[in-house]
């Protein structure tokens, strides 16, 4: 009888599996509803994906039509809360289904039940993936993805059935449609492929329905193109008008020279010092485990896998040189956690070699307490109100019939989220334009606009040319000519 058996205190295991990933589910969604983010804010891109669903707009590159058509589903369909609040609560979704998976992966590698619920917990409790649970973005998502993908492709080597590599390869082949960063597990899905049935390679009906699935997945993008040409589009930051210009933005667009850039010896160095620094951060006390789990395991191509796996995306995240790579790691610190309870199975069983007491399993959920102690200071969003009662406060000052010059980038996106996801640019006829525009519409006779603006710079600009500026509220001005 193995360790497992002797612990267990089911007689039925399955029993035990489904108390623990239910209790997981529930723990990870009530913790992420008391952190949520209440409405608009953080930053402008989480306020561009609280609306743009439900607009159907174009975010910047690659353009994730994928999120977008799944979060205008779920906009349009779940009757409560705001907007806002319910692009963030999507997130959260994404993640506690992705810690079902990651439990069930766990248990496909012989984890033990109780260490694979606390290692689940862990991760997910992590300050990355925490903080991006509870507001809209598309990291959450793209988590959900790369850990159906693995447990899928996982079960296929063990089981040898089929339906499991068709599942895989096409939610892979969809998940491109929500993030590219999905390339970085190919490597490891073609070693897996080649240890699991090298006959896959030259088998007609697995390349036929991978060519199928390739051309579903780079299907998604059509939507960028139909975004572009439709004339009801309210909300395009780029635009794919023909194919030419969908591939650009598909590959990456200006950011393509962000990747693989020939630094210098010092910026190498100090970029091992910041990734050094974005694990220890995420793992704190844990940092021992994953080399633990590795070294001390008899590592099968399933752990090759997986270590394949965590190569490639380090890799690629360590050579993309942009200022929010931190959480590019998420899919990392899955990988990580994969060894971590390992690490923490080996140590149990040691233990109750030396001390025959079963009861120290138990304590494997002092790890996820630790976690949501240490890190609910850091990811609870909850009171973070300030931008959403700025922003109203200011549109209430505005009234209608207002002009708005574009403000910086998050600001412009916070006033975005109430013009077009909230409808105030109809309902209150309030514009956001560029400060020559509104220089030309000061100009034009009869003008029916009040032109407001959130900078003092370029409300100085004004009184510099004569014209009379009143500061209505703090950081709001009201511009007359």
């Amino acid at each position: 009888m193995s360790a497992e058996d002797k612990t267990s205190i089911y007689k039925n295991p399955h029993k035990l599996d489904s108390i623990l990933l239910t209790s997981v589910s529930i723990i990870l969604l009530v913790v992420y509803l008391r952190t949520l983010l209440p409405g608009v804010g953080y930053m402008g891109d989480t306020a561009k994906f609280q609306f743009i669903g439900k607009v159907l707009g174009i975010p910047h590159a690659p353009g994730y039509p994928n999120y977008i058509l799944l979060n205008h589903l779920f906009v349009s369909i779940f009757p409560f809360g705001t907007l806002a609040f319910k692009a963030n609560l999507l997130s959260a979704i994404y993640t506690v289904i992705a810690s079902i998976f990651i439990y069930k992966l766990f248990r496909l590698l012989q984890i033990n039940p109780w260490i694979a619920a606390s290692i689940t917990l862990t991760l997910c409790l992590g300050k990355t993936v925490w903080i991006h649970s509870v507001i809209a973005e598309v990291y959450t998502l793209n988590l959900l993805y790369t850990t159906l993908v693995v447990f899928l492709f996982a079960k296929w080597h063990l089981s040898k059935q089929d339906r499991f590599f068709y599942l895989a390869c096409f939610f892979y082949a969809i998940s491109f449609g929500n993030h590219l960063l999905m390339i970085t597990l190919l490597p490891g899905i073609i070693y897996l492929v080649y240890v699991t049935d090298k006959k896959t390679f030259i088998s007609p009906k697995k390349i036929l329905f991978c060519v199928f699935c390739i051309m579903l997945g780079a299907g998604q993008y059509y939507y960028l193109i139909w975004r572009t040409l439709d004339p009801s589009s309210v909300y395009l930051e780029l635009r794919a008008s023909n194919f030419s210009e969908l591939l650009k933005i598909v590959t990456g667009g200006g950011s393509r020279d962000d990747v693989f850039r020939l630094l210098t010896p010092e910026l190498y160095l100090a970029k091992i010092e910041k990734f050094a620094f974005f694990f220890g951060r995420e793992l704190l006390f844990l940092i021992p485990l994953p080399v633990i789990g590795f070294l001390s395991k008899k590592r099968n191509q399933l752990y090759w896998f997986v270590f394949i796996l965590f190569a490639g995306s380090l890799f690629f995240s360590f050579n993309y040189s942009i200022d929010d790579i931190w959480v590019y790691l998420i899919p990392c610190y899955f990988y990580l956690s994969v060894f971590s309870a390992i690490g923490v199975e080996r140590i149990y069983l040691w233990i109750l070699q030396k001390t025959q007491k079963s009861q120290i399993q138990y304590f494997a959920f002092l790890i996820p307490l630790a976690f949501f102690l240490i890190n609910l200071n850091r990811a609870d969003m909850s009171k973070q109100d300030q931008f959403q009662l700025d922003t109203e406060a200011k549109l209430k000052a505005m009234g209608s019939n207002a002009v708005l010059i574009n403000p910086d980038y998050d600001e412009y996106e916070y006033f975005k989220y109430y013009l077009l996801g909230e409808g105030y640019e109809k309902s209150q006829n309030i514009l956001l334009m560029s400060e020559d525009e509104a220089k030309n519409l000061l100009s034009a006779p009869n003008m029916a606009y009040k032109i407001y603006t959130t900078s003092e710079t370029i409300a100085q600009d004004f009184v510099t040319q004569g014209d009379h500026v009143l500061e209505i509220m703090p950081a709001l001005y009201l511009i007359e000519r």
